[in-house]
């Protein structure tokens, strides 16, 4: 076997080439994280002055996290249930009822307990501290996964979908997206009882959670979907002690309450991900929409129980279907979810996907998501926009997986 130094000159050329590339790739993601970065810090530091020297009746408005803070104050009042009423809600958050904009909690108890302590704070500290806490936590849960990509966890924290798509305006699907993420990488490294933990936790926020037992089932993970149960009814019992058994059929007359307004068309339907919102927004009606949404629901779980059962798929590529595929299933998906396919994006790459001019496209216009749309209303919407990339990013997925099955159909 030759040396080094005898190998021959295309081989060197080859792997200096790689190397320099490689290390271009690192130090352009670390260009770009700083100043994505700063620009974020920055971001924080105007929008919390703002919040704290300001009107609040002319400044809450434009941050969603409104929601969850009053609500958190109800909670640490001792009057919780008092949270699903839209009057006292408004009340609670400081905002006159002409100010209020369908404001509406929709969360189990579970996520009730867990935001409580934010109205100890005020408004401008308890946005802030949710924003950098929520940032912290992507980065932790994608430490593992991204390890050996360029760039690694920090392109994920400050893609322009998390920032702005998400954090900016206060939602919780960053949370939820970090949680589903920690479960999935807990799974490759067979941690039945962390991953269960984790998905138990993706149960505050339900509409999100139709696939996960579809794809435990199809791929035979029934130590993780033992641990998932247990865990889930343990938070809901704990939850239920704390708040009464009460909070439930207000949780449920809540979700009729979003229901109709979503049906009414008071809930911003350019602004959803899922098919519904698509067919929505070419002008069909509720019903028209619903059942083409039901159709894309049951195919999408039939893909998922596909790629999962497949025994020559690999983890990550299972991965990577599951994050696409989840805000397809549920009508009741907006703009801020599709954090889920910048995990996607994460696990097509370990799979082997974006070594090409296209594939780097693909990835960019994931990394992106609906961001571009939103500042160009009168040119597209996010409900026009998003939905083919969910399915565009479903279906690589899925003709990887019939790739796999080609090369080694055994």
């Amino acid at each position: 076997m030759p040396r080094s130094s005898e190998l021959p000159t295309s081989a060197t050329s080859s792997a200096t080439d790689g190397g320099r590339s490689g290390l271009a790739a690192r130090r352009a993601s670390l260009v770009i994280f700083s100043i994505m970065a700063f620009l974020a810090a920055f971001y924080i530091f105007l929008k919390a002055y703002e919040l704290r020297a300001g009107d609040p009746t002319a400044t809450t408005l434009k941050v969603d996290f409104i929601v969850f803070w009053a609500a958190a104050k109800l909670a640490l009042a001792g009057d919780a249930l008092a949270a699903f009423d839209p009057a006292v809600l408004t009340a609670a958050a400081g905002l006159s009822p002409e100010t209020a904009n369908n404001l509406l909690w929709l969360y189990p108890p579970g996520f009730m307990a867990l935001i409580a302590p934010l109205g100890l704070l005020p408004y401008w500290a308890a946005w802030s501290g949710f924003f950098v806490g929520s940032a912290a936590c992507l980065a932790l849960a994608f430490r593992g996964p991204a390890r050996e990509l360029p760039g690694g966890w920090r392109l994920v924290v400050v893609a322009p979908v998390v920032l702005i798509g998400c954090l900016a305006i206060g939602q919780n699907s960053v949370l939820w997206t970090a949680a589903l993420v920690a479960a999935l990488w807990a799974m490759r490294h067979d941690k039945a009882v962390l991953a269960g933990f984790w998905i138990a936790l993706l149960t505050l926020k339900p509409q999100l959670g139709l696939l996960i037992p579809v794809a435990l089932i199809a791929g035979r993970e029934w130590r993780v979907l033992a641990w998932a149960t247990g865990w889930a009814v343990a938070l809901i019992l704990i939850s239920t002690a704390a708040f009464g058994i009460q909070y439930w059929g207000h949780f449920l007359a809540g979700l009729s309450t979003a229901t109709s307004h979503v049906e009414q068309g008071r809930m911003p339907i350019h602004h959803l991900v899922s098919f519904y919102g698509f067919v929505r927004a070419i002008g069909a009606s509720h019903s028209g929409a619903l059942g083409a949404q039901l159709v894309v629901s049951a195919v999408t779980a039939v893909a998922i129980a596909w790629i999962w059962s497949r025994k020559h798929t690999g983890a990550d590529l299972k991965y990577a279907a599951l994050c696409a595929a989840i805000p397809l299933a549920t009508p009741y998906a907006f703009y801020y979810e599709m954090t889920l396919t910048l995990a996607a994006a994460v696990f097509l790459v370990r799979d082997g996907f974006g070594r090409g001019y296209l594939g780097k496209l693909w990835l960019l216009i994931i990394w992106f998501g609906p961001v571009p749309a939103l500042y160009l209303p009168s040119v597209t919407t996010i409900a026009a926009v998003t939905p083919p990339i969910l399915v565009i990013t479903v279906a690589i997925c899925v003709l990887r997986v019939h790739a796999c099955e080609r090369s080694d159909p055994n």
